[in-house]
């Protein structure tokens, strides 16, 4: 079925009348779940997941976590669950302090909001002339996308703003010359108000009849300007790009950089400093040449979805103003990241580490962390996430399978990082999604290629699917995420590779392996290798515990540590 594209803006408002036509106990997440999609672009699953503790009612922002415990029967499957977001999202900031109606309403949500596709429907059919058949959740945050290229947010803003490409989602309608008059471009307005504006709802703070909550009573940021803009980037520039259409419709000159920039207000804690949500808070020792002080600090480092704080405990006792005490890393200033290395005039100091290159004003630094091996694999993990989602890149895949070349060419993608497997979105349709999952890449190499007329960097990044070797050339349109990209997955091909070196194996499972590591498909092992099938079955099972082989219906197939172990084993035999 063609998904369909955004709302426009009489259908929204029609909906909001109709969803102020319900009974006063669905009147308010009714309303709620409209501009949470329409307005703050959430997908469903992030609406029926809202939890009132997301909004930050300093800066009037709405936080996605990463995950969050949930006992909902989608989620538990009859066990305690975990809810994430969409695949397609991510978990970021949301600013909801530039429109008063929906900053009164995300306030007065007490808890979840069920059921709603059912919403949607019951409040398309009270507005007059909505067919509750053209109005669902994922439509609704496909207005919300649209909304936010109304009011002129960059891509690269928007894609912080919904955890995902605007370019992906069907029917959104660019503007490649982004300006905020487009706010408040010509369009008759909705027959059952007089209203001057193109979207009254967002910017109108009268309040209707029967509104579940009063515009004029929206609590106001008290972080970040107005608009709710904190720290975040895009936040920013949403605010600021709402303060210039409001000018504007006025006849108004746009503000100068000074009217536009509002002065942070003093961060009293090391949170205020950081874009929520926050996804590592761990205690270490660290060293840095960036920092007025010399010698191995003890403290803490967090980890926000832009930035990384690294403060001493002298600044954890009483937050520290001074670069003597704490240093704030912006992600994007990041060059590079070391593993367990410990120059020499501190290897009596460190056993384990993670070096973090980074610009600092005109230079060049590198934050020395210690942390344990258990929790390094986590931090770094969490680390590369932040850095890499949603990052455009150009893709081919396969450009060989089993070392056959395909002739595929590279077409624009967008790089997703989650746990176990990266993920490439197709957001122009001229090539197809598919996601690698970590544990089955077998080869990672650096090359230089053309891709369209320019000579880049790529990796060719070779993985198993159904027992066949497929390679993806990939080269991320950013050089600095480039060589990050590069030294995420050839770190975790060498934690593959260290896990398999402790591995016993006896001569039936050593056959097994090689003799699927040398098949072209799935092969008949028990006529292949001579054996009954109540012994390969036993070998199956054993090389499936180790996470050698995967058994299913349509055969046998080797895992990535399986033909890892295969290859290097026969190497070694040679």
């Amino acid at each position: 079925m063609t998904e369909r594209g955004p709302l426009d803006v009489s259908a929204v408002y029609g909906l909001y009348l109709g969803a102020l036509d319900l009974d006063a106990e669905r009147r308010l997440p009714a309303a709620g779940t409209l501009l949470l999609g329409a307005r703050a672009g959430l997908a469903p699953s992030e609406i029926e997941h809202f939890d009132p503790a997301w909004l930050d009612r300093d800066r009037m922002t709405v936080t996605i976590p990463p995950q969050t415990d949930c006992d909902c029967e989608a989620c538990a499957d009859g066990e305690p669950g975990v809810w994430t977001p969409p695949e397609t999202r991510a978990a970021r900031t949301i600013p909801v302090g530039f429109s008063a109606r929906l900053a009164a309403l995300v306030d007065a949500i007490e808890g979840s909001i069920t059921d709603v596709e059912g919403l949607l429907a019951d409040a398309a059919r009270a507005a007059p002339g909505l067919d509750p058949a053209d109005v669902d959740g994922d439509r609704l945050a496909r207005t919300g996308v649209q909304f936010f290229l109304d009011v002129g947010v960059s891509r690269e803003g928007i894609a912080r703003l919904v955890g995902r490409d605007p370019w992906s989602m069907p029917g959104v309608i660019r503007r490649p010359d982004a300006s905020a008059t487009a706010l408040y471009r010509e369009r008759d307005p909705p027959t059952t108000i007089d209203s001057v504006e193109a979207f009254p709802l967002t910017f109108d703070p009268t309040t209707f009849e029967a509104e579940p909550v009063d515009p004029g009573d929206a609590p106001e940021p008290s972080i970040g300007g107005p608009y709710g803009a904190g720290v975040d980037r895009a936040d920013g520039e949403l605010g600021q790009a709402v303060r210039r259409a409001e000018r504007r419709r006025h006849g108004l000159p746009d503000p100068t950089p000074t009217e536009t920039a509002s002065e942070p207000a003093p961060a009293s804690s090391p949170e205020q400093l950081l874009t929520k949500p926050l996804v590592a808070n761990v205690t270490a020792r660290f060293v840095s040449d960036a920092l007025d002080r010399e010698g191995v600090v003890d403290g803490r480092i967090l980890l926000g979805q832009e930035q990384l704080l690294a403060f001493t405990e002298t600044a954890s006792a009483a937050f520290g103003d001074t670069d003597t005490e704490r240093l704030l890393i912006p992600l994007e200033a990041v060059s590079d990241v070391g593993f367990d290395y410990v120059p020499s005039d501190l290897s009596a100091e460190f056993e384990s580490s993670i070096a973090i290159a980074h610009r600092h004003g005109d230079d060049q630094h590198v934050l020395l962390i210690e942390l344990a091996p258990s929790k390094q694999y986590k931090f770094r993990s969490v680390l590369f996430r932040l850095l890499f989602n949603v990052t455009p890149a150009d893709v081919a895949n396969p450009v060989s399978i089993d070392g056959a070349d395909t002739g595929e060419h590279a077409a624009e993608m967008m790089l997703y990082v989650r746990p176990t497997e990266i993920r490439f979105g197709a957001p122009t349709g001229d090539a197809e999604e598919f996601t690698v999952p970590l544990g089955q890449v077998v080869h990672v190499e650096r090359d230089h290629e053309y891709v369209d007329t320019d000579k880049r960097r790529v990796l060719y990044v070779s993985y198993l699917l159904d027992n066949r070797m497929l390679t993806a050339m990939v080269a991320l349109r950013d050089d600095r995420l480039q060589t990050l990209f590069e030294r995420f997955l050839k770190r975790s091909f060498q934690d593959q590779v260290n896990e398999i070196e402790g591995i016993a194996l006896s001569a039936g499972e050593r056959d097994v392996l090689a003799a699927l590591a040398s098949a072209d498909a799935r092969p008949d092992l028990a006529a292949l290798l001579d054996v009954d099938a109540d012994r390969l079955d036993a070998i199956l099972d054993t090389l499936g515990a180790k996470s050698l082989v995967e058994v299913g219906q349509s055969g046998t197939a080797l895992t990535g540590r399986g033909y890892l172990t295969a290859v290097r084993r026969t190497d070694a035999e040679r």
